[in-house]
């Protein structure tokens, strides 16, 4: 069991954890208070260990961070007991979900609370990545994208583009995926992947025949990784057979090597694995799907 992306934390559990800041704090020190609790559990979260009650790890790490027990305590004896209760959290105690448990007679403690409106969750997920980001936390940052091909996922690092991701491969699972092999420290964050968006925006009207984006080329290994690498050779509007790009890489006989390469490719439209083509001309496979290949080759033959 893997931890889940960062991001599903703070929309499953933010509201009703400023809803009870607010209750318990008042409108005044309620943001600021959210805004440290989930700070310091994003800088946490990966010692948290799987499976761990979530609900109850936030509520110790609130309560840690209100600021009416912060007084006289140091922001780094604090982190310290963060990343302590992260690895040593027992499961269960105080969720904040037995706060709205009914007793006869009576209603749920959290029915009676303030309504978190969603201008509020949309300022504070821009504070906990603006945060996070000068931190520098924020490991995986993602937004998504829509084109000619459908919605594409963007996701990058520190170091630059990680992934690049059709719909028909799920999203949610591709996200899962990077918080399983990268980081789960991830947030939806467009600005970081704004560069590559605009790009990517120009390539398909027309105005961009090459990317200029950093790269990240951490999901790719060994042979497959020097195949992605020689399709940046192949120009715009050009195709490639998948003989010569294993020949390219170094190794001509492994044809269905480089074909592997190419249907895992991490990068798909930044690094252009739909320009290569079967010896016989047809298109072969796609991770987009064979409409999605059809598509980019003939905006580029179009140019």
């Amino acid at each position: 069991m893997t931890l889940k992306p960062f991001e599903e934390v703070v929309a499953e559990y933010g509201p009703t954890v400023l809803r009870v800041c607010r209750a318990v704090l008042g409108p005044v020190e309620a943001e600021d208070a959210w805004s440290e609790t989930f700070l310091a559990a994003l800088r946490a979260y990966p010692d948290l260990r799987p499976g761990s009650n979530v609900e109850a790890w936030l509520v110790t790490i609130a309560h840690r961070h209100d600021p009416r027990q912060q007084r006289g305590r140091g922001e780094e004896s604090r982190r310290g007991r963060d990343q302590g209760t992260a690895r040593h959290l027992p499961e269960g105690s105080i969720p904040m979900s037995t706060m709205n448990k009914r007793s006869p007679g009576t209603g749920g403690v959290l029915d009676a609370l303030p309504v978190v409106d969603e201008d509020a969750n949309r300022r504070l997920h821009r504070r906990l990545v603006d945060a996070a980001d000068a931190a520098g936390i924020l490991d995986v940052a993602y937004r998504t994208l829509d084109t000619p091909v459908g919605s594409l996922l963007l996701a990058a690092t520190g170091q630059g583009l990680v992934r690049v991701a059709y719909a028909r491969e799920g999203h949610d699972q591709v996200l899962a995926k990077l918080a399983e092999r990268v980081s789960p420290r991830i947030l939806l964050a467009p600005r970081r992947l704004d560069t590559a968006a605009l790009q990517i925006e120009e390539y398909f009207a027309g105005r961009r025949n090459a990317f200029d984006v950093a790269l990240d080329w951490r999901l790719s290994h060994g042979f497959r990784r020097e195949v992605l690498m020689h399709l940046l050779e192949i120009g715009y509007g050009k195709t490639a057979s998948y003989a010569a790009v294993a020949a390219a890489a170094g190794s001509p006989r492994a044809v269905r090597a480089a074909g592997t390469a190419c249907a895992t490719n991490p990068l798909p439209v930044v690094v252009p694995c739909h320009r290569v083509v079967r010896s016989d001309g047809t298109i072969g496979g796609y991770a987009g799907g064979p409409e999605a290949k059809q598509t980019l080759l003939a905006l580029e033959a179009a140019a």
